[in-house]
């Protein structure tokens, strides 16, 4: 049995992506019994994550997706689409009991700030976006070029975007920090010029090898911090409920 006062650290890697995504909805449901998860997800083949209500009929090149095995998911979270690619998945599920769950900006405030700090203690100066900085003018399908209050910006470019799930008794924040920049491939996954992918989005290379693993631990030990509690367990993702599991054959969840 683990306390409810510890952070539980989740950590996948070269996992199913549609069966992590489901674990989002698993995170969900401890949280709302009081649980606080940090979760760490990395695939070892791309993925294009759709938002839960976004429409599967524009926004991305589905053909190219299709001839180069991008698989095509749908996670709980809103928000828009967001390529993945050697990237990092992060999400945060805690209980509505705490006081960061009382509203999105709320939530926001403590995942974007928190991860701007871990960021910092591994060496990497990032900022918030801020009104004035660069944000298309009208909404746009691809997470990564809109830039508001839940982005994360390094050399004035994103490199994290977040989305919420928000239920009766819990919250989950969904995120992805980009670690590499593959413009080409982007622009053409999303059907636009490259130009705009090269304007809006950054990456963190340096994340990759041992500067990944003490970003993880800087993460853990300041959510832990921030949310009050005593500490930080690492802990296997348990089983995906056969439920859960059913979502990687349902063409809601899977797209073809």
């Amino acid at each position: 049995m683990i306390s409810e006062d510890c952070l539980q650290l989740w950590r996948t890697s070269g996992s199913d992506p549609c069966e992590d995504l489901a674990r989002e909805e698993q995170m969900l449901e401890l949280a709302s019994e009081g649980a606080c998860i940090l979760s760490f997800f990395e695939w070892f083949r791309p993925a294009l994550i759709l938002g839960y209500g976004q429409s599967e009929r524009s926004g991305f090149d589905k053909r190219y997706c299709g001839e180069h095995s991008i698989e095509m998911l749908r996670r709980c979270s809103g928000g828009t689409g967001v390529f993945v690619d050697g990237d990092s998945v992060i999400s945060l599920a805690m209980p509505s009991t705490k006081p960061a769950s009382r509203s999105i900006n709320e939530t926001y405030d403590l995942f974007v700030d928190a991860t701007a700090d871990a960021l910092k203690r591994t060496g990497i100066q990032t900022e918030r976006w801020t009104p004035g900085s660069y944000t298309p003018s009208a909404r746009s399908p691809i997470c990564f070029e809109d830039h508001f209050t839940e982005s994360l910006l390094f050399d004035g470019r994103k490199v994290m975007g977040c989305s919420q799930a928000r239920r009766r008794r819990a919250v989950l924040v969904h995120s992805v920090l980009l670690k590499g920049l593959n413009i080409e491939r982007q622009s053409k996954v999303f059907g636009v010029k490259s130009s705009r992918i090269e304007r809006a989005l950054g990456s963190l290379a340096e994340l990759k090898g041992r500067g990944g693993d003490d970003f993880i631990d800087n993460m853990a030990q300041v959510f832990a911090g921030r949310l009050d509690l005593y500490g930080v367990r690492a802990v296997k993702p348990p089983q995906l409920k056969p439920s859960l599991r059913k979502r990687c054959s349902d063409p809601k969840w899977k797209i073809g």
